[in-house]
Protein backbone atom coordinates (compact mmCIF):
# COMPACT_ATOMS: atom_id res chain seq x y z
CA UNK A 1 0.00 0.00 0.00
CA UNK A 2 1.20 3.30 -0.86
CA UNK A 3 2.64 5.94 1.89
CA UNK A 4 -0.21 8.49 1.28
CA UNK A 5 -2.79 9.58 -0.91
CA UNK A 6 -2.12 11.16 -4.04
CA UNK A 7 -4.82 14.04 -4.54
CA UNK A 8 -5.11 14.84 -0.49
CA UNK A 9 -2.10 13.71 0.85
CA UNK A 10 -3.50 12.45 3.90
CA UNK A 11 -2.83 8.84 4.84
CA UNK A 12 -6.61 7.48 5.75
CA UNK A 13 -5.91 4.53 3.23
CA UNK A 14 -7.80 1.28 3.22
CA UNK A 15 -7.52 -2.08 0.70
CA UNK A 16 -10.78 -2.30 -1.50
CA UNK A 17 -10.55 -5.83 -3.38
CA UNK A 18 -8.06 -7.74 -4.50
CA UNK A 19 -8.23 -10.51 -7.23
CA UNK A 20 -5.60 -13.33 -8.09
CA UNK A 21 -4.34 -14.80 -11.33
CA UNK A 22 -6.52 -12.02 -13.77
CA UNK A 23 -5.74 -12.14 -17.50
CA UNK A 24 -3.99 -9.05 -18.55
CA UNK A 25 -7.18 -7.28 -20.45
CA UNK A 26 -6.86 -7.09 -24.63
CA UNK A 27 -5.75 -11.00 -25.51
CA UNK A 28 -6.71 -12.83 -27.54
CA UNK A 29 -5.57 -16.71 -28.44
CA UNK A 30 -4.96 -18.79 -31.62
CA UNK A 31 -5.91 -22.06 -29.01
CA UNK A 32 -7.72 -22.70 -25.56
CA UNK A 33 -4.50 -24.06 -24.36
CA UNK A 34 -2.43 -20.94 -25.65
CA UNK A 35 -0.56 -19.45 -22.75
CA UNK A 36 -1.70 -15.87 -21.34
CA UNK A 37 0.03 -13.15 -18.93
CA UNK A 38 -2.16 -12.75 -15.94
CA UNK A 39 -2.07 -10.71 -12.74
CA UNK A 40 -2.71 -10.10 -9.34
CA UNK A 41 -4.78 -6.97 -8.87
CA UNK A 42 -5.06 -5.34 -5.50
CA UNK A 43 -7.80 -1.96 -5.47
CA UNK A 44 -7.01 0.23 -2.90
CA UNK A 45 -7.99 3.44 -1.89
CA UNK A 46 -8.43 7.12 0.50
CA UNK A 47 -11.20 6.88 2.72
CA UNK A 48 -10.70 10.70 2.96
CA UNK A 49 -11.35 11.93 -0.48
CA UNK A 50 -12.08 8.49 -2.43
CA UNK A 51 -9.12 8.17 -4.97
CA UNK A 52 -8.72 4.92 -5.88
CA UNK A 53 -5.84 3.26 -7.21
CA UNK A 54 -4.16 -0.21 -8.49
CA UNK A 55 -1.70 -1.25 -5.81
CA UNK A 56 1.63 0.23 -7.52
CA UNK A 57 3.42 -3.56 -6.78
CA UNK A 58 0.60 -5.14 -8.95
CA UNK A 59 1.07 -2.64 -11.87
CA UNK A 60 1.84 -4.09 -15.82
CA UNK A 61 2.47 -0.85 -17.31
CA UNK A 62 1.05 -0.85 -21.08
CA UNK A 63 3.33 0.36 -23.59
CA UNK A 64 0.41 1.91 -25.63
CA UNK A 65 3.43 2.49 -28.80
CA UNK A 66 1.64 -0.90 -30.29
CA UNK A 67 -1.58 -0.87 -28.98
CA UNK A 68 -4.40 0.25 -31.56
CA UNK A 69 -7.42 0.28 -29.74
CA UNK A 70 -9.59 3.28 -31.61
CA UNK A 71 -12.15 4.91 -29.37
CA UNK A 72 -13.85 7.04 -32.56
CA UNK A 73 -17.15 5.28 -31.47
CA UNK A 74 -17.21 6.36 -27.86
CA UNK A 75 -17.25 9.88 -29.21
CA UNK A 76 -19.75 11.30 -26.44
CA UNK A 77 -22.75 13.13 -26.58
CA UNK A 78 -21.92 16.21 -25.02
CA UNK A 79 -18.77 16.62 -27.34
CA UNK A 80 -20.48 20.47 -28.43
CA UNK A 81 -19.96 21.56 -24.69
CA UNK A 82 -16.38 20.33 -24.81
CA UNK A 83 -15.86 21.93 -28.58
CA UNK A 84 -17.68 25.09 -27.59
CA UNK A 85 -15.23 25.73 -24.46
CA UNK A 86 -11.91 25.31 -26.27
CA UNK A 87 -13.18 27.83 -29.01
CA UNK A 88 -13.80 30.47 -26.43
CA UNK A 89 -10.34 29.63 -25.03
CA UNK A 90 -8.50 30.04 -28.50
CA UNK A 91 -10.06 32.33 -30.72
CA UNK A 92 -7.01 32.55 -32.70
CA UNK A 93 -7.59 29.93 -35.08
CA UNK A 94 -3.83 29.50 -35.45
CA UNK A 95 -2.81 28.91 -31.95
CA UNK A 96 -1.87 25.56 -30.80
CA UNK A 97 -4.44 23.35 -30.07
CA UNK A 98 -3.28 19.69 -28.51
CA UNK A 99 -4.50 16.64 -27.04
CA UNK A 100 -2.19 14.63 -25.43
CA UNK A 101 -3.50 10.86 -25.68
CA UNK A 102 -4.97 11.43 -29.17
CA UNK A 103 -5.82 8.29 -30.08
CA UNK A 104 -6.74 7.62 -33.83
CA UNK A 105 -7.39 11.74 -34.17
CA UNK A 106 -11.18 11.66 -34.08
CA UNK A 107 -12.21 14.42 -31.83
CA UNK A 108 -8.77 16.52 -33.61
CA UNK A 109 -10.96 16.19 -36.48
CA UNK A 110 -13.97 17.59 -35.13
CA UNK A 111 -12.53 20.32 -33.97
CA UNK A 112 -10.91 21.20 -37.18
CA UNK A 113 -14.55 21.11 -38.62
CA UNK A 114 -15.31 23.74 -35.65
CA UNK A 115 -12.88 25.93 -37.80
CA UNK A 116 -9.21 25.56 -35.88
CA UNK A 117 -6.38 25.31 -37.54
CA UNK A 118 -3.18 24.44 -35.36
CA UNK A 119 -4.04 21.21 -34.61
CA UNK A 120 -1.80 18.64 -33.14
CA UNK A 121 -1.86 14.79 -31.94
CA UNK A 122 0.12 13.34 -29.16
CA UNK A 123 -0.05 9.59 -29.40
CA UNK A 124 2.46 7.32 -28.64
CA UNK A 125 0.54 4.17 -30.87
CA UNK A 126 2.25 3.99 -34.41
CA UNK A 127 -0.65 1.90 -35.45
CA UNK A 128 -2.39 5.12 -35.80
CA UNK A 129 -0.22 7.53 -38.18
CA UNK A 130 -2.12 6.43 -41.14
CA UNK A 131 -5.56 7.98 -39.31
CA UNK A 132 -3.45 11.63 -39.14
CA UNK A 133 -1.90 11.46 -42.61
CA UNK A 134 -3.18 13.76 -45.48
CA UNK A 135 -6.10 15.17 -42.27
CA UNK A 136 -3.85 18.62 -42.16
CA UNK A 137 -3.63 17.33 -38.02
CA UNK A 138 0.15 16.77 -36.94
CA UNK A 139 1.14 14.29 -35.07
CA UNK A 140 4.06 13.83 -32.25
CA UNK A 141 4.61 10.04 -31.97
CA UNK A 142 5.54 9.94 -28.25
CA UNK A 143 3.95 9.39 -25.02
CA UNK A 144 4.20 12.87 -22.54
CA UNK A 145 6.53 12.82 -19.85
CA UNK A 146 9.30 14.78 -18.53
CA UNK A 147 11.70 14.08 -20.84
CA UNK A 148 9.77 14.62 -23.87
CA UNK A 149 8.14 18.00 -23.10
CA UNK A 150 11.13 19.90 -24.68
CA UNK A 151 10.78 17.59 -28.09
CA UNK A 152 7.38 19.24 -28.38
CA UNK A 153 7.78 22.35 -27.54
CA UNK A 154 10.09 22.69 -30.10
CA UNK A 155 7.78 20.96 -32.55
CA UNK A 156 4.83 23.15 -32.10
CA UNK A 157 5.49 25.55 -29.47
CA UNK A 158 3.26 26.64 -26.67
CA UNK A 159 -0.11 25.25 -26.62
CA UNK A 160 -3.25 27.39 -25.95
CA UNK A 161 -5.30 24.13 -25.56
CA UNK A 162 -4.46 21.02 -24.29
CA UNK A 163 -7.31 18.15 -24.34
CA UNK A 164 -6.46 15.13 -22.31
CA UNK A 165 -9.21 12.87 -22.82
CA UNK A 166 -9.31 9.07 -21.05
CA UNK A 167 -5.53 9.34 -20.43
CA UNK A 168 -5.24 10.55 -16.98
CA UNK A 169 -6.52 7.17 -15.47
CA UNK A 170 -4.10 4.88 -17.62
CA UNK A 171 -0.83 7.11 -16.25
CA UNK A 172 1.32 5.54 -13.13
CA UNK A 173 2.20 9.37 -12.00
CA UNK A 174 -0.66 11.67 -12.76
CA UNK A 175 0.97 14.11 -10.94
CA UNK A 176 3.77 14.17 -13.24
CA UNK A 177 1.77 13.99 -16.10
CA UNK A 178 -0.38 17.33 -15.01
CA UNK A 179 2.92 18.44 -14.50
CA UNK A 180 4.10 18.51 -18.10
CA UNK A 181 1.13 19.32 -19.43
CA UNK A 182 1.15 22.30 -17.76
CA UNK A 183 4.61 23.23 -18.48
CA UNK A 184 3.17 22.52 -22.24
CA UNK A 185 0.71 25.63 -21.71
CA UNK A 186 1.24 29.10 -22.69
CA UNK A 187 0.51 31.40 -19.90
CA UNK A 188 -2.16 31.35 -17.21
CA UNK A 189 -5.21 32.26 -19.82
CA UNK A 190 -4.74 29.10 -21.60
CA UNK A 191 -6.70 25.88 -20.86
CA UNK A 192 -6.35 22.05 -19.86
CA UNK A 193 -9.84 19.93 -20.14
CA UNK A 194 -9.36 16.99 -18.83
CA UNK A 195 -11.89 14.09 -19.19
CA UNK A 196 -11.85 11.12 -17.22
CA UNK A 197 -14.36 8.10 -15.60
CA UNK A 198 -16.12 9.02 -12.30
CA UNK A 199 -15.83 6.70 -9.89
CA UNK A 200 -18.40 8.04 -7.92
CA UNK A 201 -20.99 6.49 -10.33
CA UNK A 202 -19.03 3.01 -10.30
CA UNK A 203 -18.88 3.15 -6.76
CA UNK A 204 -23.07 3.74 -6.23
CA UNK A 205 -23.82 1.23 -9.35
CA UNK A 206 -21.04 -1.61 -8.52
CA UNK A 207 -19.91 -1.41 -12.07
CA UNK A 208 -17.47 -3.94 -11.76
CA UNK A 209 -17.07 -3.95 -15.60
CA UNK A 210 -15.37 -0.49 -15.63
CA UNK A 211 -12.92 -2.10 -12.73
CA UNK A 212 -9.66 -2.10 -15.51
CA UNK A 213 -6.02 -3.70 -15.03
CA UNK A 214 -5.33 -0.55 -17.32
CA UNK A 215 -6.89 2.14 -15.65
CA UNK A 216 -4.41 3.19 -12.63
CA UNK A 217 -6.08 5.49 -11.01
CA UNK A 218 -10.13 6.01 -10.66
CA UNK A 219 -10.88 9.83 -10.29
CA UNK A 220 -14.01 10.94 -8.82
CA UNK A 221 -14.78 15.31 -8.94
CA UNK A 222 -13.99 15.97 -5.67
CA UNK A 223 -9.78 14.18 -5.61
CA UNK A 224 -9.44 15.37 -9.76
CA UNK A 225 -9.65 18.84 -8.39
CA UNK A 226 -7.67 18.37 -5.56
CA UNK A 227 -4.47 16.52 -7.66
CA UNK A 228 -5.17 19.73 -10.14
CA UNK A 229 -4.65 22.25 -7.54
CA UNK A 230 -1.35 20.26 -5.68
CA UNK A 231 0.06 19.93 -9.55
CA UNK A 232 -0.01 23.68 -10.32
CA UNK A 233 -3.63 24.50 -12.10
CA UNK A 234 -6.79 26.55 -10.86
CA UNK A 235 -10.00 24.67 -11.50
CA UNK A 236 -13.01 26.75 -12.65
CA UNK A 237 -15.36 24.04 -13.81
CA UNK A 238 -16.14 20.66 -13.49
CA UNK A 239 -19.35 18.84 -15.09
CA UNK A 240 -20.42 15.18 -14.84
CA UNK A 241 -22.02 13.99 -18.09
CA UNK A 242 -23.57 10.56 -18.89
CA UNK A 243 -22.08 8.54 -21.40
CA UNK A 244 -22.63 5.00 -22.30
CA UNK A 245 -24.69 4.00 -18.95
CA UNK A 246 -21.79 5.45 -17.11
CA UNK A 247 -20.61 8.88 -15.98
CA UNK A 248 -17.86 10.92 -17.18
CA UNK A 249 -15.85 13.76 -15.34
CA UNK A 250 -14.83 16.65 -17.07
CA UNK A 251 -12.48 19.37 -15.53
CA UNK A 252 -11.44 23.07 -16.84
CA UNK A 253 -8.86 24.53 -15.54
CA UNK A 254 -6.17 27.12 -16.16
CA UNK A 255 -1.93 27.44 -14.73
CA UNK A 256 -2.05 28.83 -11.63
CA UNK A 257 0.90 30.67 -9.97
CA UNK A 258 1.86 28.12 -7.62
CA UNK A 259 0.61 24.27 -6.46
CA UNK A 260 -2.26 24.62 -3.84
CA UNK A 261 -2.34 22.21 -0.98
CA UNK A 262 -4.87 23.14 1.68
CA UNK A 263 -8.05 21.67 3.09
CA UNK A 264 -10.12 24.80 1.59
CA UNK A 265 -9.93 22.68 -1.96
CA UNK A 266 -10.72 19.73 -0.05
CA UNK A 267 -14.22 18.16 0.10
CA UNK A 268 -15.55 14.39 1.28
CA UNK A 269 -16.83 12.44 -1.38
CA UNK A 270 -20.46 11.43 -1.34
CA UNK A 271 -19.68 7.77 -1.70
CA UNK A 272 -17.52 5.14 0.13
CA UNK A 273 -15.28 3.13 -1.64
CA UNK A 274 -15.13 0.98 1.54
CA UNK A 275 -18.54 -0.33 0.81
CA UNK A 276 -17.10 -1.48 -3.06
CA UNK A 277 -15.57 -4.86 -2.27
CA UNK A 278 -18.27 -6.22 0.35
CA UNK A 279 -21.02 -5.15 -2.22
CA UNK A 280 -19.00 -6.85 -5.20
CA UNK A 281 -18.74 -9.82 -2.85
CA UNK A 282 -23.04 -9.72 -2.51
CA UNK A 283 -22.78 -9.18 -6.31
CA UNK A 284 -21.20 -12.68 -6.87
CA UNK A 285 -22.95 -14.15 -4.26
CA UNK A 286 -26.24 -13.83 -6.30
CA UNK A 287 -25.20 -14.36 -9.92
CA UNK A 288 -23.86 -17.85 -8.45
CA UNK A 289 -26.78 -18.28 -6.63
CA UNK A 290 -29.33 -17.29 -9.99
CA UNK A 291 -26.54 -19.47 -12.15
CA UNK A 292 -27.24 -22.56 -10.48
CA UNK A 293 -30.80 -21.92 -12.54
CA UNK A 294 -29.22 -21.07 -15.77
CA UNK A 295 -30.03 -23.53 -18.73
CA UNK A 296 -27.10 -24.29 -20.56
CA UNK A 297 -25.34 -23.06 -22.86
CA UNK A 298 -24.95 -19.96 -21.38
CA UNK A 299 -23.60 -17.45 -23.88
CA UNK A 300 -22.35 -13.84 -22.42
CA UNK A 301 -22.38 -10.79 -24.75
CA UNK A 302 -19.38 -9.22 -26.03
CA UNK A 303 -15.52 -10.06 -25.36
CA UNK A 304 -13.93 -6.84 -25.21
CA UNK A 305 -12.55 -6.10 -21.32
CA UNK A 306 -15.89 -4.86 -19.56
CA UNK A 307 -16.71 -8.34 -20.29
CA UNK A 308 -13.81 -10.50 -19.43
CA UNK A 309 -13.27 -8.35 -16.47
CA UNK A 310 -17.20 -8.77 -15.12
CA UNK A 311 -16.72 -12.39 -15.94
CA UNK A 312 -13.78 -12.86 -14.40
CA UNK A 313 -13.74 -10.49 -11.21
CA UNK A 314 -17.65 -11.59 -9.95
CA UNK A 315 -15.84 -15.58 -10.76
CA UNK A 316 -19.34 -15.56 -13.26
CA UNK A 317 -17.08 -17.22 -16.15
CA UNK A 318 -17.01 -20.60 -14.76
CA UNK A 319 -21.09 -20.38 -15.70
CA UNK A 320 -20.40 -19.28 -19.26
CA UNK A 321 -19.68 -21.02 -21.97
CA UNK A 322 -19.25 -18.92 -24.43
CA UNK A 323 -18.58 -15.15 -25.69
CA UNK A 324 -20.61 -13.22 -28.36
CA UNK A 325 -19.12 -10.18 -30.70
CA UNK A 326 -19.64 -9.40 -33.94
CA UNK A 327 -15.93 -7.83 -34.50
CA UNK A 328 -14.51 -10.00 -37.23
CA UNK A 329 -11.20 -9.47 -35.52
CA UNK A 330 -11.74 -11.14 -32.44
CA UNK A 331 -14.17 -14.08 -33.70
CA UNK A 332 -12.56 -17.36 -34.10
CA UNK A 333 -10.36 -16.54 -31.18
CA UNK A 334 -10.35 -17.75 -27.61
CA UNK A 335 -10.15 -14.90 -25.05
CA UNK A 336 -9.08 -15.53 -21.68
CA UNK A 337 -10.84 -15.07 -18.32
CA UNK A 338 -10.09 -15.79 -14.52
CA UNK A 339 -11.13 -19.13 -12.68
CA UNK A 340 -11.76 -21.53 -16.12
CA UNK A 341 -10.15 -22.13 -19.66
CA UNK A 342 -10.19 -19.52 -22.14
CA UNK A 343 -13.71 -18.88 -23.20
CA UNK A 344 -14.66 -19.22 -28.12
CA UNK A 345 -15.88 -15.71 -29.21
CA UNK A 346 -18.30 -16.69 -31.65
CA UNK A 347 -20.45 -14.50 -33.80
CA UNK A 348 -24.16 -14.12 -33.41
CA UNK A 349 -25.22 -15.92 -36.47
CA UNK A 350 -22.81 -18.49 -35.28
CA UNK A 351 -24.49 -18.51 -32.12
CA UNK A 352 -27.75 -18.87 -33.45
CA UNK A 353 -26.77 -21.64 -36.30
CA UNK A 354 -24.33 -23.84 -34.29
CA UNK A 355 -24.03 -22.95 -30.62
CA UNK A 356 -27.81 -22.62 -29.75
CA UNK A 357 -27.46 -20.75 -26.50
CA UNK A 358 -30.46 -21.13 -23.80
CA UNK A 359 -29.05 -18.46 -21.29
CA UNK A 360 -27.86 -14.50 -22.97
CA UNK A 361 -26.00 -12.42 -19.96
CA UNK A 362 -26.61 -8.83 -21.78
CA UNK A 363 -23.19 -7.64 -20.60
CA UNK A 364 -23.60 -5.32 -23.83
CA UNK A 365 -22.68 -3.13 -20.93
CA UNK A 366 -23.46 0.89 -22.62
CA UNK A 367 -24.98 -0.26 -25.71
CA UNK A 368 -28.52 -0.42 -25.08
CA UNK A 369 -29.04 -0.97 -29.11
CA UNK A 370 -26.57 -3.66 -29.44
CA UNK A 371 -28.84 -5.30 -26.72
CA UNK A 372 -31.71 -4.94 -28.65
CA UNK A 373 -30.08 -6.27 -31.66
CA UNK A 374 -29.17 -9.50 -29.83
CA UNK A 375 -32.72 -9.90 -28.68
CA UNK A 376 -34.52 -9.90 -31.76
CA UNK A 377 -32.12 -12.02 -33.37
CA UNK A 378 -33.17 -14.69 -31.59
CA UNK A 379 -36.58 -14.13 -31.12
CA UNK A 380 -38.47 -16.96 -31.48
CA UNK A 381 -35.51 -19.25 -29.83
CA UNK A 382 -35.88 -20.76 -26.32
CA UNK A 383 -33.76 -18.64 -24.83
CA UNK A 384 -33.49 -16.44 -20.92
CA UNK A 385 -32.17 -12.93 -21.21
CA UNK A 386 -30.31 -12.34 -18.03
CA UNK A 387 -29.25 -9.28 -16.65
CA UNK A 388 -25.42 -9.26 -15.52
CA UNK A 389 -26.82 -7.16 -12.29
CA UNK A 390 -29.01 -8.59 -10.69
CA UNK A 391 -31.84 -5.90 -8.77
CA UNK A 392 -30.35 -7.47 -4.94
CA UNK A 393 -27.18 -7.24 -5.64
CA UNK A 394 -26.13 -3.90 -7.48
CA UNK A 395 -27.81 -0.85 -6.99
CA UNK A 396 -28.88 1.03 -9.53
CA UNK A 397 -28.70 -0.79 -12.28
Amino acid sequence: MVAACLSCGRRNLASVLSRNAMPRSGQFLATQDTRYASMDVRWEGCRDCGLMWIDPNCVQEVDYTHVIRSTANQMPDYKEDLVRRILEASPDSNAPVVEVGANDGRFLRVLKEAGLRNLHGIEPSVGFRPSYEGSGIGLIQSHLNAETVARVRSEIGSASVIICRHTLEHVPKPDKFLQAMRSLLRDERSLLIVEVPNTASLVRNVAVHELWDEHLFYFSEQNARALLAHNGFRVFESRIYPHLGSENLVICAQPAGAATRNDAIFAKPDFDIRSLGSRIKQLTAELKRQAAGWHKPVAALGASHPQTNFLSITRAAQFVDCLMDDDKNKQGQYAPVAGRPPLPVVSSEEALSRVNPRTILLTGFGYPAWIARVREQFAGRVVAFVHPYPATAAGSH
